[in-house]
């Protein structure tokens, strides 16, 4: 094993090195940007977010509800507008796809993903907080909905990922959304 690929293990997480080096340099990217493009620099910010989010959960063998993208779906569609969030909807849900090899739901997600930062980008000012856990909890729904009735989910399986991840939406745009939301706009 080349010195590139060896791994780095601290507290049974393992990053290789190849990773380290891609996520480094996205930050560098993402911040010389930012002195050009706020909205390239959180959605950046945001994906770098998605990938180790997600390589942390497949590394921790977390499957209940656990996931990023619907947030930073939100944010970054009522910060920047539908087209901001749809790409960083669809993006995301592709990040999080390889990043745990789940694929078998993208033909449903896929597309709730782009409707919901389009919608995301329709937000005018106003409670960031109800926005964001109406969206959250419409999502969980509509994707645990269809995901029963066209990708043959299992019933148990799906209800608790909707509800675990409707609980961690709302208690993340209760207490950090407005944060957020003041430093992108």
């Amino acid at each position: 094993m080349n010195d590139m690929n060896k791994p780095i293990v601290k507290e049974a997480v393992i990053f290789n090195r190849k990773t380290i080096k891609h996520a480094f340099l996205v930050v560098i990217i993402s911040l010389g940007v930012f002195l050009i493009s706020k909205v390239f620099f959180f959605i950046s910010l945001f994906l770098l977010l998605n990938i180790i989010f997600y390589t942390l959960i497949k590394r921790l063998r977390i499957i209940i509800g656990l996931e990023f993208v619907t947030m930073s779906t939100i944010l970054v569609g009522a910060a920047y507008g539908p087209v901001a969030g749809i790409l960083m909807g669809v993006i995301g849900r592709l990040i999080e796809a390889f990043s745990t090899k789940r694929f078998f739901s993208l033909p449903v997600t896929l597309p709730l993903y782009a409707v919901l930062g389009y919608i995301a980008g329709t937000f005018t000012g106003g409670n960031i907080v109800l926005f964001g856990i109406i969206l959250s909890v419409v999502y969980a729904i509509l994707s645990g909905a269809l995901t029963l009735l066209f990708l043959g989910g299992r019933p148990s399986k799906v209800i608790t990922f909707c509800i675990a991840e409707i609980i961690i939406n709302t208690l993340f745009f209760i207490n950090l959304s407005p944060v957020i939301m003041n430093i992108m706009v």
